[in-house]
C-alpha cells in the first residue's frame, strides 16, 4: 500500500513518526482531500511541518493550518487551498499549477523563487509578506486584502499572460497593484 498524507497524518497523532513534527521529504502524494473541523482555534497537526522535493497533486486542503511550515522544490498541482492558514511560512523554488487559494491567510509568509502558474487567488489576506523572484503566469486574484502600506512586497516579480509580462524590478507593494484594480488580469 502506498504512503498518504493521511497516513502520515495518522503516524503523526498516534506518535510514530521519530521527529515533532509532519515531514513529507521527496514524496509523491495525491487525490486526498485533508479537511479539518472549522474551529476557532485551528488544528495543529501541520503546524511547522517541512515538505520537501515533494509533489502534491490533485489534494484539496480545508481548514487547514500550515502556520510555521516549510516548503522547498514542491510541485502542487491542481490543488485547492480553502481557510487555510499559511502564517509565517515559507516557499522556497516551489511550482504551484493550477491551484486554487480562497479565503486563506498569508500573513508573514516569505516565498523565493516561486512559479504560480495559472493559480487564482480569491479572497486572500495578506500581510507582512515577501514575494522575491516570483512569477505569476496566467495568475487570477479576486478581493485580495493586502494590510497597510508596505505590509505585502514584491521584489523582482513578474506578472505574466501569453501576450504580455509586466516585471517589477526592485521592491513594489502589493496596495499599488490592488487598490487600483481589484481584479489582476494581464492583458
Amino acid at each position: 500500500m502506498s504512503e498518504t498524507l493521511k497516513s502520515i497524518i495518522a503516524s503523526y497523532r498516534f506518535v510514530l513518526l521519530s521527529t515533532p513534527n509532519i515531514q513529507v521529504l521527496e514524496k509523491k502524494l495525491s487525490d486526498e482531500i485533508i479537511k479539518f473541523p472549522s474551529k476557532p482555534m485551528a488544528d495543529l497537526t501541520f503546524d511547522s511541518s517541512t515538505f520537501k522535493n515533494s509533489d502534491l497533486i490533485n489534494m484539496e486542503f480545508i481548514n487547514v493550518n500550515f502556520e510555521s511550515s516549510y516548503f522547498k522544490k514542491c510541485l502542487v498541482e491542481n490543488c485547492i487551498f480553502e481557510n487555510t492558514i499559511f502564517r509565517a511560512v515559507e516557499f522556497d523554488d516551489c511550482m504551484f499549477k493550477n491551484c486554487r487559494f480562497i479565503k486563506c491567510n498569508l500573513g508573514e509568509i516569505n516565498v523565493t523563487e516561486t512559479i504560480f502558474n495559472e493559480c487564482t487567488f480569491l479572497k486572500n489576506s495578506v500581510s507582512n509578506a515577501i514575494f522575491e523572484s516570483c512569477h505569476f503566469l496566467n495568475s487570477i486574484f479576486e478581493g485580495m486584502q493586502v494590510g497597510p502600506i508596505g505590509s505585502a512586497v514584491l521584489i523582482d516579480s513578474k506578472f505574466s499572460n501569453s501576450k504580455k509580462s509586466i516585471k517589477f524590478e526592485g521592491e513594489v507593494y502589493f496596495n499599488a497593484i490592488f487598490d487600483q484594480i481589484d481584479k489582476l488580469y494581464i492583458d
